[in-house]
């Protein structure tokens, strides 16, 4: 994994609900999620972990601070022109070792919100042309930072997790609706996680709770390193986040996550819902 250099503000301590984003993300999001936790009484703080902060960002992760008392944070500076190099300088025949339908996913996703070409793409697969031939390498170079935004979550809880109680890791673009959900979580053994049919991956990486055990402790430990080795080698592809947690998941380890609990829309009456696409933004503006 790229090496950064990690500054607490705060540590968290006791049941602590971890999210983690870009500066911009930050801005835009983290705002909304902290003040909606003001609904559940059972976390004693959320985590705030901020990639490359600009000094508007530090100010803002400062008044927070102040202004909303469960509230621990930190922040790291990343090299993105490094990260992007190994991207660039991978062997150009590591997709061969990615599942299928992986690659059927990323050629599709990198013509997200594009209609015509969204269909052609789609088109192509059905009538047998390899997703390998279908991705441009120029989009996967591209993709890279955010894949780290994405994933940086997943590693980066390894270094406070053997110092806290339980764990919730969701996207910061969350809101927490209600607090019904807790009885749904807090006696499993198992990481939870909304489990799907039929999608290219098994399970969502947007709400993933851990539990305090040493079974626990090992998954944590197995992800950051598969995590370390797929990006020391340039393997960086967006949905890695979601792809690892299938990897390394067993049905010893991981279960389902009730659908209650987390959703993607307000009419998934769920007690967490992460808003995607155009949803997400008019939240803000609410």
């Amino acid at each position: 994994m790229i090496k950064t250099d990690v500054t607490y503000l705060a540590r968290p301590s006791g049941n602590v609900i971890f999210t983690c984003a870009d500066a911009n993300y930050f801005k835009l999001f983290s705002e909304q999620l902290i003040s909606s936790l003001d609904k559940v009484d059972y976390f004693t703080c959320i985590h705030i972990h901020v990639i490359n902060p600009d000094q508007e960002a530090l100010h803002l992760l400062e008044q927070y601070l102040i202004k909303f008392k469960r509230l621990t944070a930190s922040f790291e500076y990343v090299d993105i022109k490094l990260l992007m190099e190994v991207s660039r300088d991978a062997q150009s025949d590591w997709l061969k070792n990615i599942p299928l339908n992986i690659l059927e996913m990323l050629a599709i996703e990198q013509v997200r919100g594009e209609y015509i070409n969204r269909k052609l793409i789609k088109i192509a697969l059905k009538i047998g042309i390899s997703a390998k031939f279908l991705i441009s390498k120029k989009h996967l170079l591209s993709d890279s930072p955010r894949v780290y935004y994405a994933c940086r979550r997943f590693s980066f809880i390894q270094d406070f997790f053997n110092t806290i109680d339980t764990l919730i890791v969701i996207d910061i673009d969350s809101v927490c609706i209600n607090d019904s959900f807790i009885h749904r979580v807090h006696n499993s053994k198992r990481i939870l996680a909304l489990k799907r049919i039929g999608a290219w991956s098994t399970y969502l990486a947007g709400f993933v709770y851990y539990p305090n055990n040493k079974e626990t402790s090992i998954f944590i430990d197995q992800y950051a390193e598969k995590l370390a080795e797929f990006f020391e080698n340039g393997c960086i592809f967006w949905g890695l986040d979601q792809y690892l947690l299938d990897v390394i998941s067993t049905k010893n380890s991981t279960s389902g996550l009730h659908k209650s609990v987390f959703g993607l829309k307000d009419s998934d009456d769920s007690s967490f819902i992460s808003y995607k696409g155009d949803a997400k933004y008019s939240q803000i503006q609410q």
